[in-house]
């Protein structure tokens, strides 16, 4: 009987709420995790689950148990990066959750040089645009832009991220000049579908004036590229991060309106799990990631030529 995998099959399929959850971040069959957890209660002789149809929940002892095993976990995993840490390189496994678009646009090479530096690192990367659970998912750390709405995460700030609405010549010819966030209300919109339909377009002007406008919105997705090519064919007016739009820009493919209004603005974090303990190698990449986009005016700064 292996102790140790029958406390991580127990601890997480409870962080996972499910042995189909547990089965795919340990990467074994669904089967192989009920049998790790039910040697684990034959050897306690204690029910540690509570199993129906719908759902799993711990036992009083269950609860108890969970905590002293996680921090067992923990605690080995602590063993462990110290003896990593006396042998100076950085090895072992990064999960990383990023979106898509910044991933594949500015993310990419920095992993590539990240590695290259510490050849004993491995890298799994799931970039994607819709909300994860990192603890469900496995995930060591995510790159997230914007607030954040759980309070729960551990968060570094990485950089700024500036906002910019853009359109094509051939949709303003077409539709007219934007002269006021106001005149938004007249014309089409391109959304961000994971934002909720009908989200304001928030502006401030230099002398503190605020306006909101709802924009109606003809065409949503739910990735900022895929937006970007709507707007430069001229099916809208759209709102952006530069991270994505700045090429275009420079290219004259659209170009930015509303110049003396703009939106403060968002942070980009690295988020780690709450009550999970960072290992060595995910605190070096995090420090890499924020030394590398430290200066992000290649892509978020002064290149973009005025309208």
């Amino acid at each position: 009987m292996d102790k140790f995998a029958n406390l991580e099959a127990f601890v997480t399929v409870v962080e996972c709420g499910s042995f189909s959850g547990a089965s795919e971040r340990l990467d074994v069959a669904k089967s192989a995790v009920s049998r790790r957890v039910g040697q684990l209660e034959d050897q306690l002789g204690s029910r540690l689950l509570n199993r129906t149809t719908r759902r799993l929940s711990l036992t009083e002892a269950g609860k108890v148990f969970f905590q002293q095993a996680r921090q067992v976990l923990m605690d080995l995993d602590d063993a462990e990066q110290q003896v990593s840490d006396q042998q100076g390189s950085l090895r072992g496994l990064i999960r990383l959750a990023a979106p898509l678009s910044f991933g594949y646009l500015h993310l990419a090479p920095v992993l590539s040089e990240f590695m290259q530096r510490h050849p004993e690192i491995e890298m799994e990367v799931s970039l994607n645009d819709r909300y994860i659970n990192l603890v469900e998912e496995g995930i060591d750390v995510a790159i997230r832009i914007g607030a954040l709405e759980d309070s729960n995460l551990i968060a570094r700030r990485i950089a700024d991220i500036h906002l910019v609405t853009i359109a094509s010549d051939a949709y303003l010819q077409q539709s007219g000049e934007l002269k006021s966030p106001s005149d938004l209300q007249h014309h089409q919109g391109l959304e961000y579908s994971n934002l909720p339909r009908g989200s304001r377009w928030n502006y401030r002007d230099a002398q503190g004036h605020e306006l909101s406008p709802i924009v109606p919105c003809r065409f949503r997705a739910n990735n900022g590229n895929l937006l970007l090519t709507m707007a430069i064919d001229g099916l809208g007016v759209l709102k952006s991060p530069l991270f994505i739009c700045g090429e275009a820009l420079r290219q004259g493919q659209v170009r930015q309106v509303l110049q003396a209004w703009e939106e403060a603005p968002k942070s980009m974090y690295a988020v780690y799990p709450p009550g999970k303990l960072q290992s060595r190698r995910v605190r070096a990449f995090t420090d890499y990631l924020i030394d590398r986009f430290r200066n992000t005016t290649g892509w978020d700064g002064g290149e973009v030529p005025d309208a």
